[in-house]
């Protein structure tokens, strides 16, 4: 019933505003296209008239989704809730529902509430099933042993229930990890911290967001970067063709070619509709390129590469410690190591340039050369503020830094 409604004109069996008062009901803000009526318009000239299917579905979907919506709202009234969750088998990738009980949400409300749907309410579900069937499954503190690792959407293979850009859903794919959740991790690390230092750490005011760009909105950066993407995809082949890759040639190189054309293909279904596969990010373009690099078989084309620059690095490094032991003055040397921490990231630069000039130099790096290429502008981070306070000698110095490294390779050595 609910592919049928798809095609239907609900308006040929339902009576409308416009059926009554021949145009809008300004009085009340009831346009002419509003139903009056469910299936009143079957009533109104013959009764031995037939009727099309799909418009019988969409009136009658029309009639449960305005009733549903309508009974939520007054739930949620009662209750203060100002945001509505909606799921089931019945909402799933199904546009017309979802705008429908959005539109009812907004209008009994106001404005003042939001209707909001599940991507995985089957999975929610039979989660939810799980742990009321053995309340004891789920603890009354999260502990740190209950976190032994989470899920990540993969979206190579997926469920394309509609065809439109609310239906792609993908496969869970479990991903390990030892890592913490940030309050547990201050708690371990920081015991004198107080609960008000805790609490500001995590408040909505201090939300982080990974994802510097809106590719959703913006379409001239959306496809800037489906671009980066393809040239980045034809920068594989090449580097695969060029023998440059850990590959046994050429029976992977086929499968290169078949990554590719998945890939593509995907790339193709988010110029269509950028929000296909969920919030669409660089992040998440990522991401997926490793997807489907995994589906394939592999996990780590880089490798040879990372051992080329490894071994190039380390022949730098001696003449890198001496120039750093001679600095004398503290800021001069935060600000050279803060320098370099950023130079070291130079193997992300384009696998294709920095192999070339790693070829050219033979016995060792230039860092020089790279760093000359930074434009390390302290008003566009707070290097100037880190430099201050730690050079300082007030005693409120850190006592632990953090390092993250995007890269193995050159990037663990130098930067």
């Amino acid at each position: 019933m609910l592919d049928v409604s798809k095609s239907g004109d609900n308006s040929k069996v339902d009576m409308m505003v416009g059926d009554i008062y021949g145009t809008d009901y300004d009085k009340i803000g009831l346009k002419a296209t509003a139903i009056a009526s469910t299936m009143g318009g079957v009533y109104r000239k013959n009764l031995h008239k037939e009727y099309n299917d799909a418009d019988i579905a969409r009136s009658l979907l029309y009639m449960v989704s305005n009733n549903i919506g309508q009974i939520a709202y007054l739930n949620a009234q009662l209750h203060g809730i100002k945001r509505i969750y909606f799921a089931g088998y019945f909402i799933r990738g199904h546009t017309l529902t979802m705008h429908t009980l959005s539109y009812a949400i907004n209008f009994w409300s106001k404005g003042t509430m939001n209707a909001l749907f599940m991507r995985h309410e089957g999975f929610l579900g039979a989660v939810g099933a799980f742990i009321k069937a053995d309340p004891t499954l789920l603890p009354d503190k999260p502990t740190r042993k209950g976190r032994m690792g989470s899920f990540t959407e993969n979206f190579v293979v997926t469920q394309d229930l509609n065809g439109t850009n609310v239906s792609m859903i993908g496969i869970f794919d479990r991903a390990s990890t030892k890592l913490l959740p940030l309050p547990q991790l201050i708690m371990q690390t920081s015991k004198e911290d107080s609960s008000e230092d805790l609490n500001s750490l995590t408040s909505t005011h201090r939300v982080y967001d990974p994802d510097t760009f809106d590719l959703v909105s913006d379409t001239e950066l959306r496809n800037y970067w489906f671009e980066v993407m393809r040239k980045c995809t034809d920068n594989l082949i090449d580097l695969a063709s060029s023998g440059k890759l850990n590959l046994n040639l050429p029976e992977d190189l086929s499968k290169l070619d078949k990554f590719k054309k998945i890939f593509s293909s995907r790339i193709q279904t988010l110029t269509v509709s950028p929000s296909a596969y969920g919030k669409l990010s660089v992040r998440s373009l990522l991401n997926l390129c490793e997807q489907c690099l995994h589906e394939i078989g592999f996990t780590d084309l880089y490798s040879k590469i990372k051992s080329i620059e490894s071994e190039s690095v380390i022949k730098t490094l001696p003449a890198l410690f001496k120039e750093v032991d001679s600095i004398t003055d503290k800021k001069v040397l935060v600000k050279t190591l803060l320098q370099r921490v950023v130079t070291g990231n130079m193997f992300d630069w384009g696998s294709n340039e920095i192999i070339g000039f790693i070829q050219s130099q033979q016995d060792k790096i230039d860092f020089s050369f790279f760093q000359d290429k930074i434009n390390f502008d302290s008003s566009l981070n707070n290097s100037s503020k880190f430099i201050e306070k730690i050079t300082s000698g007030d005693g409120h110095t850190y006592k632990k830094a953090v390092i993250f490294m995007d890269n193995s390779g050159g990037d663990a050595f130098l930067g």
